[in-house]
């Protein structure tokens, strides 16, 4: 602790004061210690409140910024779920139209399903292509043109798909499944664009083996897995984001 002196004046007052209350001079540094001891132990704690305080509204800074982000985070989860129901009442409403539309081509080999990625058109390979072959034959080019019919006028997108079966390329030239599905995928779509529907809303993809819908352990499994399926997907314009987000 830090030694503290009193004027002499002052502590000539106190001595009287002191003095005449009955205190000895040493009885009076005794005091003279408890007070400054006192006054020390006060300052320490104004200094503490202040920064309590401090502390306090850091905190309540940090709090703020925080229920920022919470808020920002429930408006991206109310606008993620708006855009799914929408998805889900969009692919409600193109089930109910496109398997009416598409109905009278069952009768020339087409499947329509629903599943939960959207209403699929799958058309047997032995349908559209000769074996090991990429290029359309007569009858699979009259079957897309019948197709194209009732997809062109819509604006969804449609995803053209090729499958194949589990077995080997040996003498058809192909590197490999891979290589044959996406090629017989792109024969469809090439066809399906000649016959009017919008090249923008579609693309392609070659799957070779990979999604199997029948066993391929035999021959009429794996002639079911021999195809090019046609997804159609709804096309959603999502709202846009407000501002100052990403």
């Amino acid at each position: 602790m830090r030694a503290y002196r009193l004027p002499v004046s002052v502590l000539a007052v106190v001595l009287l004061f002191g003095l005449s209350a009955g205190c000895t001079p040493r009885e009076l540094v005794k005091l003279e210690n408890q007070n400054l001891e006192l006054t020390e132990a006060l300052d320490a704690a104004k200094q503490d409140l202040r920064v309590s305080v401090a502390g306090k509204k850091g905190l309540e800074s940090q709090l703020a910024q925080k229920d920022q982000v919470v808020a920002k985070a429930r408006a991206d989860a109310k606008r993620w779920q708006e855009m799914y129901n929408a998805a889900e009442q969009a692919r409600r409403t193109l089930s109910t139209q496109r398997v009416r539309e598409i109905e009278e081509l069952r009768e020339s080999g087409v499947r329509v399903t629903q599943t939960i990625d959207g209403l699929r058109v799958e058309i047997g390979s032995d349908i559209l292509f000769d074996p090991g072959k990429a290029a359309l034959k007569p009858e699979g080019l009259a079957t897309v043109k019948k197709v194209a019919a009732v997809l062109k006028g819509g604006q969804e997108l449609y995803r053209i798909e090729g499958h194949t079966d589990n077995q080997p390329i040996k003498v058809s030239g192909w590197k490999d499944n891979w290589e044959l599905s996406a090629a017989r995928a792109h024969s469809v779509l090439a066809s399906l664009e000649k016959n009017g529907v919008d090249p923008k809303r579609m693309y392609l993809a070659g799957f070779s083996f990979y999604k199997p819908v029948a066993s391929n352990d035999t021959s009429a499994g794996r002639q079911r897995n021999r195809r090019v399926e046609i997804l159609i997907v709804p096309r959603l314009v999502p709202k846009p984001m407000p501002a100052g987000t990403k």
